[in-house]
């Protein structure tokens, strides 16, 4: 699911320029720091926020897909949350810090983590995360906490990074996002290992982590889903993974359903490149809520390319719509609302809750595109609202055709909506009396 906004922000990114020289993000004097650092102005994330108006520092040494996705993944939030806020490149921090500061990305994206590396109470970096007395390995986790600050080093900072590439998408994402522990890691199935701060005398932080939470056994086939039986442009690499517990003679005909939704997503997309996830289906509704944490019939974990659902009589088209959310990330840009970001996704699959778009004809009414873009979308019943997303994205890619809804639509947020429109070949009136009259 598209993720639900909360102060725990995800993470971004600008384009590529030299990384700043270690330490030259310091300034001279080293007022950077309180004057005793043991004493933590907060140390949650949530706690962060009431230090005052963020400044959102964004990585900027990632390739170029994964520069991109991060920029815009900070321009949503920022721009939704805290629009006053500034948003700086890794890049422009040569002197003292911006105060309160969010920084996004782990050191190989971003230049001023990796000018810090050394001086911090923790490394990660692609594909490793080694804080405390211990190494997590994978592309599939994500960190999230206030780093305390450090005499003459860096400041308190709020820190959301991955070992992936970017590594940040959707990082703030309910099942994350809810445990709100001073040191969050996370995989696939939500926090993982939670734990806390302990600054010495000498201002020096250590980590103390508790144990990991609990995870099963699954079985795992690999498919490649697509045009040609070898990774390439349009094409999937899925792992599908089924819990170990479950009957095996389940696991062919529940995968067969799952493929037959990604190959619908796949079409629908056209990835111009290959991508690559992982399914885990679970056997019952309660299996999934209870390994993480998430009840619904289906959610993603899109920093970790990874979706989750259940084994049910909808699961073809589930996977369509969950699939898109992890597809998208690894092709397009970020979308610049929760509007567009879900409703790419009903659009793929053709419908929500088991319900044809169609069907929303005569029971939802029509509002300006604009006022959806906002607040209001997770503000309005779900049941009307993704539908609605859904029928908008219909409308605009029969009027204007995918690319230009990819280009120009589906980054817009309510400030850039007119030029956006303007770009795509149409305007906000002519987008909002087509819409109103696919509801009719």
């Amino acid at each position: 699911m598209w993720m639900r906004l909360s102060v725990a922000l995800v993470v971004a990114c600008g384009s590529k320029s030299e990384p700043p020289r270690p330490g030259s993000n310091v300034a001279a004097d080293g007022g950077l720091t309180p004057a005793d650092p043991t004493k933590r102005k907060t140390d949650t994330r949530n706690g962060f926020f009431s230090n005052g108006l963020p400044t959102y520092i964004i990585g900027t040494t990632g390739d170029e897909h994964s520069d991109r996705a991060i920029s815009g993944q900070a321009e949503l939030i920022r721009s939704l949350l805290t629009p006053e806020s500034k948003k700086l490149k890794d890049t422009d921090i040569t002197g003292a810090w911006p105060a309160n500061p969010i920084v996004y990305g782990g050191a190989h994206v971003n230049a001023l983590i990796a000018s810090i590396a050394a001086d911090l109470p923790f490394s990660i970096t692609a594909g490793k995360l080694t804080i405390g007395d211990r190494t997590f390995e994978g592309d599939g986790l994500a960190l999230l906490t206030v780093v305390p600050a450090r005499a003459g080093k860096y400041p308190e900072f709020l820190l959301f990074a991955g070992t992936g590439t970017p590594g940040v998408a959707e990082i703030n994402s309910p099942t994350v996002a809810k445990v709100d522990a001073p040191i969050v890691i996370a995989d696939a199935f939500g926090a993982l290992v939670v734990g806390s701060w302990i600054v010495g005398a000498d201002g020096i932080a250590t980590a103390k982590l508790d144990k990991p939470g609990r995870r099963v056994g699954w079985r795992e086939t690999v498919k490649t889903i697509g045009r040609q039986e070898s990774p390439g442009p349009g094409n999937a690499s899925v792992k599908f993974r089924l819990y170990e517990g479950s009957p095996v003679d389940k696991d062919a005909p529940l995968i067969a359903l799952a493929e037959k939704g990604i190959t619908t997503a796949l079409a629908k997309l056209a990835p111009d490149r290959p991508v690559a996830f992982t399914v885990y289906i679970h056997p019952d509704q309660r299996s999934k809520a209870t390994l993480t944490g998430n009840g619904g019939a289906g959610h993603v974990a899109a920093f970790a390319l990874t979706l989750h659902v259940f084994a049910h009589d909808g699961l073809e088209r589930l996977t369509a719509h969950e699939a898109t959310h992890v597809i998208t990330p690894q092709i397009w840009p970020p979308p610049g609302s929760p509007l567009f970001g879900e409703g790419i996704a009903v659009w793929t699959a053709g419908g929500y809750a088991g319900q044809p778009l169609a069907s929303a004809r005569g029971k939802i009414k029509p509002l300006p595109i604009r006022e959806m873009l906002g607040s209001k979308f997770r503000a309005a019943p779900e049941g009307e609202a993704y539908p609605f997303a859904g029928i908008v994205v219909d409308v605009a890619v029969a009027k204007l055709g995918l690319a230009n809804v990819r280009d120009h639509l589906y980054g817009a947020t309510t400030a850039t909506w007119d030029d956006a429109c303007k770009a795509a070949g149409t305007t906000a009136a002519e987008l909002d009396a087509a819409v109103a009259a696919a509801l009719r």
